[in-house]
């Protein structure tokens, strides 16, 4: 589907300090791969996203819901550069 900037991350958490982290969640049916490709967030600066913010990312559409833990690494020319990121997994038995 792609990232689109009328549904952008939404800052849960801002940071306390100067230097402090904020946390971001997104959802979409994209895959944590193609999220964590350079450029994927294209307006991180405008949304006020820093180096070493966290990102939840949901993936939709699958069951069980995929979540993934990813961070910032750079901002260029205001897209977002993230890790790979860690995937959260559970399951439902029942």
């Amino acid at each position: 589907m792609g990232y689109s900037t009328a549904k952008p991350p939404i800052k849960i958490t801002k940071s306390v300090a100067d230097g402090g982290t904020s946390i971001w969640v997104l959802t979409g049916t994209d895959t944590a791969a193609t999220v964590n490709t350079a450029g994927y967030i294209s307006n991180a600066g405008d949304l006020g996203m820093k180096v070493a913010d966290t990102v939840l990312y949901t993936q939709t559409g699958v069951t069980p819901l995929v979540q993934t833990l990813l961070t910032v690494q750079a901002i260029t020319a205001g897209a977002a550069d993230l890790t790979d990121g860690q995937g959260i997994s559970g399951s439902n038995t029942d």
